[in-house]
């Protein structure tokens, strides 16, 4: 069925190509999903928060943690390209670039 879809234009102009879901909003924890990428080229699957130790400037902190996946598919992406954006994407969130005001 998802073959079928995957080729077929109209069901792709119907569902799309990107797709966001959370999966970690009610659980109170860490949440990840994994797709079916021959209907979606991008899946992001936003999971939930929880508390964990990271190292900032050489210290142990205990810092706020998203669970973010992002599924794309390597028949539409090569895997370089994905693996940059993937980069660029998790850069920009932990700036919060994305979110600043514009001068």
């Amino acid at each position: 069925m998802y073959a079928v879809m995957a080729r077929s234009v109209a069901a792709r102009q119907r569902v799309g190509t990107v797709a966001a879901t959370a999966v970690g909003m009610f659980a109170g924890g860490a949440g990840f999903g994994i797709t079916a990428l021959t209907v979606m080229s991008l899946h992001v699957i936003v999971g939930g928060m929880s508390q964990r130790p990271r190292v900032v400037d050489g210290q142990v902190i205990v810092r706020d943690v998203l669970d973010l996946t992002l599924a794309i598919d390597h028949n539409v992406v090569d895997g370089a390209p994905a693996a940059r954006f993937g980069a660029e994407f998790r850069a920009l969130l932990e700036s919060a670039a994305v979110i600043s005001p514009s001068n």
